[in-house]
């Protein structure tokens, strides 16, 4: 909690530290991918990007990734706070920035929102209203994993990609697990939401999730790659779920190597691939600090 709260003193020096943090994370992913790619082949692939098809990557990710102040919105009307515009909105893309370069499974989020909203509020309060939002941060995936699901059992995916769908099948079991437990009308760390709050949780997360793959899917389409979203959907959410299990910071190694094996599989260039995640990460992360 002390680091929480430094962070939250802290806040310029703290966004300063994770522009150089996300800089040396990229560099290490690109040094370590070196070895199985062409590094000159890369270097064409960024040289030959025009810069308005960047910006179009930019503001698409900037769109994308909106949704994900409507968590903080709902919190601190469970809380009962009015906070400002400006510090709900700042400390909303420090905690979503954070979770996504940092990772473990969300849990990040959790301790960042007590720190910056809990900090007037009585703290089993505050543990059960964030608990409330922490079970739902995950439902939009779910969802979405069922929908990939029914694309690897009835559509034209490859057999490459039907080997994920006990992954596939264990994320898409979460939401109505968490659905089921919720409906407690006790209050408590899962219960006593009201439908409503429940339903915009829902669709928070669902926009969520909807938005970072679509921002993934257009940046390869604005790199000129040809992409199957039946093919690349499945393969995105099942990376997606194994790096949340993983647990590893940022879902760094897991998420990228499925994703590079698997779109290998559909044909896509290597260093085209390699490109497609650098510029997501890029994107999705940097201009959120």
């Amino acid at each position: 909690m002390k680091l929480f709260t430094w962070i939250r003193n802290h806040l310029s020096l703290f966004k300063g530290l994770f522009l150089i943090a996300v800089a040396v994370i990229v560099l290490g992913e690109l040094l370590s991918l070196s070895k199985t790619i062409s590094v000159d082949q890369l270097t064409t692939l960024f040289s030959e990007l025009a810069v308005w098809r960047v910006a179009l990557m930019l503001l698409i990710s900037l769109l994308c990734i909106a949704p994900m102040i409507g968590y903080d919105i709902i919190l601190n009307r469970l809380l009962g706070q009015k906070l400002s515009a400006r510090y709900l909105s700042e400390t909303s893309w420090i905690i979503n920035t954070m979770n996504n370069l940092v990772g473990f499974g969300g849990f990040i989020r959790v301790g960042l929102r007590s720190a910056f909203y809990g900090k007037e509020k009585n703290g089993k309060g505050v543990a059960e209203a964030i608990s409330k939002i922490f079970i739902y941060l995950m439902s939009g995936l779910s969802l979405l994993s069922l929908l990939a699901l029914g694309f690897v059992v009835f559509g034209p995916t490859t057999d490459y990609l039907q080997q994920y769908w006990i992954w596939l099948l264990g994320g898409s079991l979460y939401f109505p697990v968490v659905y089921v437990l919720s409906l407690s009308k006790k209050n408590g760390y899962l219960g006593g939401l009201p439908p409503s709050d429940r339903g915009q949780l829902i669709l928070v997360s669902l926009l969520e999730w909807v938005g970072v793959f679509t921002a993934f899917i257009t940046t390869g389409m604005l790199m000129g790659i040809s992409v199957d979203i039946f093919q690349i959907l499945p393969l995105f959410i099942a990376a997606s779920v194994i790096g949340i299990v993983s647990m590893i910071p940022g879902e760094l190694g897991t998420f990228d190597v499925m994703m590079i094996m698997g779109m290998g599989s559909l044909n896509i260039p290597r260093e085209s691939v390699v490109a497609w995640l650098l510029l997501f990460r890029l994107f999705l992360v940097l201009i959120q600090t």
